[in-house]
């Protein structure tokens, strides 16, 4: 009676069972590749899913500016001022996809000696001691005062107009809306129309009306003033106290020419948010920050939005009405700018709305490629950029650890199955003796192996997740904290001081903490199944040819 063949798969089985201590040790070899796999891809990519939240915690907003680097070259500086941004350049930028909206808009000043800017207070107590002290001895006024509420007030003059901020915007949807800076408490914001025939219309906010007692529908007028700057220059008593020339310019004897413009309230706006205390009592905080932070406050409750238009004519009644001064002016003043220079090519303030915050640092990227020399995109992310720099260090870290453990064990699980397979060789050389293919020995030991990684897979993505979790958090934590002093500044350098009010701040450990998530996700658990297999499947394949290549007769001989 004939006996039955066994199949493969039956022998791989039996010699799974034959061979317990060789197939333990496979195991928990692959089992620690795997988990080491695992425990770096789970790191790498909670790392990156931490820095994408980070991202999406802040504003999706860029402005445009110039670059760190002129502030210490001035031949660079003159190069930025004279190839600034063209309208040409923003409206290519804000073609690209990352931008759902953008606006430019033109800052100009006009003054009136009847409406009054909003007087803004702050809780003194919770201020630095320093802003309550006057900048200058000959003044009153502290510097919270001059910073939130209006103009300086000067010793010798009795000050009976002030000067206002208006903002031409180019878009009817406003940026600042978009953003979440302010909301439009009455009213409406512009139409397309009022922009282009530049209707002499006004969103102003809360705080101006309801210090002119104005509302929607209401009016107010305004002065748009050419100084008589040579006759303020020959002025010994001005030039020897070197007080700035906005605060003269309501005196009739400095006044070279003048326009009213009568403006319609059409919508009235609040802030969104309440003035940040932590950023100036912060103990890192910079007087130069407290300063910033506290001006740009009070400039958002003063400013009043108009059409771009109504600001470039305005410029244009200023440069037509200066340029008969111009040539006494630089008799004077060598280098005085020509004010037509800035009519044909205006200095714009640019925003930029992304659609998603994860874009910010891409963009940046594309959009400063459009942008002149010396000129780039600034954008909040500055704010926590010691932060990120330390998690970029974090990552490579992981990242060199895991190249270096791909190489490192595929050379070990290589040499270790080539041995393994060696001391079998006898075995697989009889049933080649016999008459065995040798496709169905090879079948035999990858479906042997198969299994093997089957167990070791489940497990070995379980161990690598949970020391994740436990080993990782630690290691980013006590990281951090060695680098505290590092991200600690309140306003980072580099940070655009017209994005200051939407500053989130910086992260504190304990907040990075709680953002930093170790999870299991499909793409994660098919790159460690993916790798896992084939560094495995490579070492087994380097290992099986010298079974591939066995001649029955010589092994049989060497035994």
């Amino acid at each position: 009676m004939r006996t039955k063949k066994t199949s493969w798969q039956q022998r791989a089985i039996i010699a799974l069972k034959r061979n317990r201590i060789t197939s333990v040790f496979l195991f928990l070899l692959m089992t620690a590749v795997i988990g080491i796999f695992s425990f770096a891809l789970f790191t790498i990519t909670s790392l990156t899913s931490l820095e994408t939240s980070m991202l999406r915690r802040m504003p999706a907003i860029s402005t445009v500016l110039m670059t760190n680097e002129v502030n210490w070259d001035f031949e660079k500086w003159q190069i930025a001022t004279r190839d600034r941004p063209t309208l040409d350049d923003i409206l290519a930028i804000s073609e690209l996809p990352a931008v759902a909206s953008f606006d430019a808009r033109i800052d100009i000043h006009l003054y009136s000696s009847d409406v009054k800017n909003p007087r803004i207070t702050l809780d003194e107590t919770r201020v630095p001691d320093s802003l309550l002290d006057p900048p200058f001895p000959r003044d009153s006024a502290s510097w919270l005062d001059i910073l939130i509420s209006t103009n300086e007030q000067l010793s010798f003059i009795e000050v009976e107009m002030e000067s206002f901020s208006f903002h031409g915007i180019l878009q009817p949807e406003m940026i600042d809306v978009e953003s979440g800076l302010i909301f439009i408490r009455e009213g409406r914001v512009f139409t397309q129309e009022e922009i282009d025939d530049a209707h002499l219309v006004a969103i102003v906010s809360s705080e101006f009306a309801r210090e002119n007692g104005l509302s929607v529908g209401s009016v107010f007028e305004m002065e748009n003033n050419v100084l008589d700057a040579p006759q303020l220059l020959n002025t010994p008593q001005i030039v020897n106290e070197g007080y700035s020339f906005h605060h003269l310019w309501h005196l009739g004897e400095f006044i070279y020419a003048h326009e009213l413009l009568t403006f319609e309230i059409i919508g009235i706006f609040e802030p969104n948010f309440e003035f940040p205390y932590e950023n100036t009592t912060h103990p890192d905080a910079l007087d130069g920050d407290i300063i910033m932070t506290v001006r740009e406050y009070g400039e958002l409750h003063r400013r009043i939005y108009i059409p771009i238009t109504v600001a470039q004519n305005a410029m244009s009644f200023l440069a037509e009405n200066e340029a008969s001064l111009l040539e006494e002016i630089r008799n004077i003043i060598a280098e005085h700018p020509d004010l037509q220079d800035y009519v044909d090519r205006p200095w714009l303030e640019t925003f930029f709305y992304l659609s998603d915050p994860r874009d910010l640092l891409s963009f940046s990227e594309e959009a400063t490629e459009l942008l002149p020399d010396f000129w780039e995109i600034g954008d909040l992310t500055q704010v926590n950029q010691n932060l990120v720099d330390t998690l970029t260090h974090l990552f490579s870290i992981f990242r060199s650890f895991f190249i270096t453990a791909v190489v490192a064990l595929f050379v070990i699980l290589a040499l270790v199955l080539y041995l393994l397979i060696y001391e079998r060789k006898k075995e697989m050389t009889i049933y080649l003796s016999l008459g065995e293919k040798k496709s169905n020995l090879v079948k035999q030991l990858l479906f042997e192996l198969l299994m093997i990684i089957t167990v070791s897979l489940l497990i070995g993505i379980g161990v690598g997740y949970y020391t994740t979790e436990i080993v990782s958090n630690h290691l980013l934590i006590e990281t951090l904290e060695s680098h505290s002093q590092a991200f600690e500044d309140v306003t980072p350098a580099g940070t655009p001081m017209s994005l200051l009010l939407l500053n989130p701040g910086v992260l504190s450990i304990e907040e990075i903490s709680e953002l930093y998530a170790v999870s299991i996700d499909i793409m994660t658990l098919f790159k460690i199944v993916g790798l896992s297999v084939l560094v495995i499947l490579s070492a087994v394949t380097l290992s099986l040819i010298s079974v591939v290549k066995a001649s029955p007769n010589k092994v049989l001989q060497s035994f």
